[in-house]
């Protein structure tokens, strides 16, 4: 028997779905629930069980985000597609890389799908086509995804398929004017994300320059 995954409402609206490695998250906007990444193939039981302790009925889901093409963020959609009739959003970039076919694109400027307030934008860098998701209330609420993470402090992510993309990406993420920020990996953030997300930006960026100065030896130590 599959038991449900822990939830935790971050703020009002949005729910983080603990899955243990990796979270995914249902975001009500004011237009029904979402589902934000799916976890890995197998893991739609214990979804589905979260939005029953949740009082969702699968049916209830508008759509499926995929932020990225990692088998930890799109494995279980296509089974939650079929449990819930919703349909699956990735962005095009992505697409090829996810073992189903999706029902639509994700568009980096443009509304969220079924999601009013929130904003999809580019995130490249772990992956080509990643997204974050930016919601207009509670003072600014950021679905990272794998564009930064918080397990032991926040952190670029690693591996990343562009590394110098995503560290961009990573110290550009405070100029959302956040003060909450959920992420794939690891615990959510807050009050005052953005402050936080813009002191490690900052920190990524003087360790980065210790490293570039760092002399080279001519010859090899002895």
């Amino acid at each position: 028997m599959t038991l449900p995954a822990r939830t935790e409402e971050v703020v009002p609206g949005l729910h983080r779905i603990d899955l243990g490695y990796v979270n995914a998250y249902l975001l009500d906007s004011g237009d029904g629930p979402v589902l934000v990444d799916t976890g890995f193939p197998g893991d739609e039981l214990a979804i589905l069980g979260a939005l029953a302790e949740l009082a969702v009925a699968p049916s209830a889901v508008r759509a499926i985000v995929v932020t990225h093409a990692d088998p930890d963020s799109a494995g279980s959609a296509p089974a939650l597609r079929e449990a819930t009739g919703a349909p699956i959003h990735v962005h095009p970039s992505d697409a090829p890389f996810v073992p189903f076919d999706a029902d639509d694109d994700l568009r980096p400027g443009g509304a969220a799908p079924a999601l009013p307030g929130v904003t999809v934008l580019g995130a490249p860098g772990h992956s080509s086509g990643q997204v974050v998701l930016r919601w207009n209330r509670h003072d600014g609420v950021l679905i990272a995804a794998d564009a930064a993470t918080n397990i032991a402090g926040l952190a670029p992510p690693e591996p990343c398929e562009d590394p110098v993309a995503a560290a961009r990406t990573f110290g550009r993420l405070h100029r959302l004017a956040v003060e909450v920020a959920v992420f794939a990996h690891g615990a959510p953030l807050v009050g005052g994300a953005g402050d936080a997300l813009r002191r490690q930006a900052l920190a990524e960026r003087q360790a980065s320059r210790s490293l570039i100065a760092l002399p080279v030896r001519s010859t090899p130590p002895s």
